[in-house]
Parts: structure tokens; sequence; C-alpha cells
């Protein structure tokens, strides 16, 4: 016979094994799919649902105007708002808590200037520290009782009772002005800074404000009224260049009480009277 007649056979049967071959391999990736996606889904559930990743304890630390309960709510708001990929995890997971490095603000807690959250894999502990703000200045209504607090930044962050005394510089509004606590008392930040330079050389001479008033339409200027009326005008732009020698050289040559204002509105120009 002749051997060609075996051509078709042997075709057939390397066929036949290639087929059970791509068969095989087929069958191999999908048990590997399979068992890759079980195994994702294990992994997922752990992360997700396991009891190693549960937080077992939240520490607060330096908030003494803030309730905990109220302050660690409102970082798991924020922190909701911030990552959707952080409220599938949910907040009772140490994994929420572990890749917050920068600092937030909470514009809902005006009274908190940032918060910085740590964690502790092992104890599956929780830390906030806060930074709270400091009361700098007061700004007062005339017409009312109210009163709000404002920090080193010009921000106003609290109502506060109304206060008397010169231990704080207290700011006098204009008559029908709305202050907005969670928002900045001073259109710039230059304003806030130069006030508060001028009133420390004052005070560093004894003259210490009964209040401060920002005069109202577009002047741009403030005067500090002392306890005798004795009144203090400036510019909000500068603060007036050797402030402290001109009030020496006046009280050289003649008594502060004699004297009704002195306007240093006009920069290097001093007038008083």
């Amino acid at each position: 016979m002749n051997k060609d007649s075996y051509a078709p056979q042997r075709d057939g049967y390397v066929f036949s094994k290639k087929r059970k071959k791509r068969i095989s391999a087929f069958r191999a990736a999908l048990i590997f799919v399979f068992v890759f996606i079980a195994v994702c889904i294990g992994i997922l559930y752990f992360v997700l649902f396991g009891s190693f990743w549960k937080v077992t304890s939240i520490h607060v630390e330096g908030s003494r105007l803030l309730e905990d309960t109220s302050l660690i709510a409102a970082t798991i708001s924020e922190l909701h708002t911030k990552s959707r990929i952080l409220g599938i995890v949910g907040h009772d997971n140490i994994l929420f808590w572990m890749f917050r490095k920068a600092p937030i603000f909470i514009t809902r807690i005006p009274e908190a200037k940032e918060i910085s959250i740590t964690s502790d894999l092992s104890q599956k502990t929780v830390y906030i520290k806060v930074t709270e703000r400091t009361v700098r200045a007061v700004v007062c209504a005339n017409d009312s009782s109210e009163c709000y607090a404002i920090d080193d930044d010009g921000y106003v962050f609290s109502g506060v009772p109304w206060i008397e005394g010169t231990l704080i510089p207290r700011f006098e509004s204009a008559p029908g002005e709305k202050v907005s606590v969670g928002k900045k008392y001073f259109r710039k930040d230059e304003w806030f800074r130069n006030i508060l330079h001028a009133v420390s050389i004052l005070e560093e001479k004894g003259l210490i404000p009964s209040f401060i008033r920002i005069r109202g339409g577009n002047t741009e200027e403030w005067e500090a009224v002392m306890p005798s009326g004795m009144t203090f005008y400036f510019s909000l732009a500068f603060v007036p260049k050797d402030l402290e020698k001109i009030i020496d050289d006046v009280t050289l040559r003649t008594s502060l009480g004699g004297i009704s204002y002195f306007d240093f509105r006009i920069e290097n120009k001093v007038y008083y009277k």
C-alpha cells in the first residue's frame, strides 16, 4: 500500500490533538480567571469587612472649644466628600483614615483652624489633632451686644460675649454692617496686619484704645479711640513710618492730655491738635 494513503489519517490525528490542546488551554484559562476573581473577591471582602481592619478607638487632641463627638462626625463627613473610595471603605475601617496626610479645613467648624489625622495600624487607633483658632481681636456691633471673635488671620470664627476693657482690641462695626462667621472681616489681609502693628506700637507707649473703628465708604481708613477721647486716625494701607518716635517727640513738646487727635492718614506726614 502506498504510504501516502496514511496522510489523511495522520492529518486528522494532528488536528484532533491540536483541538484537545486548545480545549485544555481554554479550560485552564477559565480556571485561572475564576480563581483570580475568587481571590480578588476574598481580598476585597477581607479589606472591607475583616475584623483585622476595624477601628478600636478614635482620640481627639487639642480640642477645648469643640465637643469630641461633633468634631469626629464633622471630620468623617468631610473625608467622605473628598473621596468616594473612602465612602466605600467606611469610617470604622482603619484604611479610611490611613491615607489622609495633609491637614484639612472643615468649613462647618470655623473654630478649628486645621485638623491633622494620624493612625496606628497595630493598635487600630485614630488620632485627630485639632489646631483651634485663638482670639486676636473682637468686632462688636455698636447698636447691640453682638460680638464676634477674630483670629490672627482676620478670620471671624465664633460669637462671643460683649467685652469691655483693653486687653483685646475691640472693633466697632458700622451701623447695619453684617459680620459673617466663617469669613474674613477685612477685604485685604494686610489691613488687619497694619492695624495690629500700629496698635502694638500705641500700646507700648501706654496708649491702649477703648475701641477701633473702620471708617465707612471707600476711605480705607481707621481710627483708634482712647479712653480719654483722644483719637488716632490711620490709613489701612500702611503703618506710619517712625510712629513710635513721632509720639515720643510730641510728648516732649506738650502733654498728650491736651491733644484731641493725631492724623497719620497721609504717608510721611502727621497732624495733631
